[in-house]
């Protein structure tokens, strides 16, 4: 019985570790796109949610890395959905980008109504 338990375990961890790998390579996919952006990603389950830390705290892109034939169509993908984060809100895929981000947060938080718009 014992085992069977362990054997769970084992399978959690490995997919645990296969999320975070995942993870990191959208992440440093992004970074090296964008840098300078302060990208917020978290991967569970073969889904990597993407978010823009100075653009929405509410929204995001989702990747279904399950479905993707491998890391480097993984990576792609990521930084399509980061320039299309940043093409939604009218930011700047340069170092010049983030302190765009920085005014439009504040935009946001004055008018809560622009984030809706997109989403």
């Amino acid at each position: 019985m014992s085992s069977l338990v362990a054997t769970a375990t084992e399978k959690e961890l490995a997919i645990e570790l296969k999320d975070r790998e995942i993870g990191r390579a959208v992440v440093e996919a992004l970074m090296s796109a964008y840098p300078g952006h302060p990208w917020d990603v978290w991967a569970e389950g073969g889904v990597v949610n993407v978010r823009h830390q100075g653009l929405s705290n509410r929204y995001g892109m989702t990747i279904k890395a399950y479905k993707v034939e491998n890391a480097a169509s993984l990576k792609k993908l990521a930084v399509m959905v980061g320039g299309e984060m940043l093409e939604i809100y009218r930011v700047s895929r340069g170092a010049n980008g983030v302190a765009q981000a920085q005014e439009r947060q504040g935009l946001i938080a004055a008018k809560p109504w622009l984030d809706k718009k997109a989403a």
